[in-house]
């Protein structure tokens, strides 16, 4: 049997962490996703998820509101009993991976502020981009790859037989 979901869309309100009563992360949340067809009557659907443990820590710690977000996972069901009385069927896509596909606002503020600023995942996209394009620039040299031998093998390179 072949269970198996890949959605891309955006999220619906910014995601909520909660403890479930193992003391495991959990989050539920509605991934928007837009429907194929014209550009007239654009219709987008709306589908209820669940992620658990490190992914639900990651998507309320990164994720916002409107943030294009990739997903796999497999469809579940349930249902429960309402207060009154009544049964409620449930569908939603429990998730095995998550990826946020672009980054948040750079002028948006943090959503919380009472926590000390610690090494973000834009701070580290940052010092990535900076690296890439401080290699990129030094590709542009000559000298750069006798340099970048010499300084990380700590060896005259004149001295080698070959």
């Amino acid at each position: 049997m072949i269970n198996k979901v890949v959605l891309v869309g955006r999220l619906v309100r910014d995601p909520e962490l909660k403890k479930s009563a193992g003391g495991y992360s959990v989050c539920n949340f509605t991934i928007a996703c837009d429907r194929r067809g014209s550009v007239q009557n654009k219709q987008a659907d709306f589908i209820n998820c669940i992620v658990w443990r490190q992914g639900a820590d990651f998507l309320t710690q990164y994720g916002a509101k409107g943030m294009l977000t990739g997903l796999t996972g497999s469809i579940q069901t349930r249902s429960y009993t309402d207060n009154t009385g009544r049964t409620v069927y449930v569908t939603e896509v429990l998730c095995d991976e998550i990826r946020l596909l672009e980054y948040k606002d750079k002028k948006q503020t943090p959503k919380k502020q009472e926590q000390p600023k610690q090494s973000s995942y834009d701070d580290a996209m940052q010092q990535w981009q900076a690296m890439d394009n401080d290699y990129a620039a030094a590709l542009g040299r000559d000298d750069y790859t006798d340099q970048q031998a010499q300084r990380v093998a700590g060896i005259d390179l004149n001295s080698l037989p070959f």
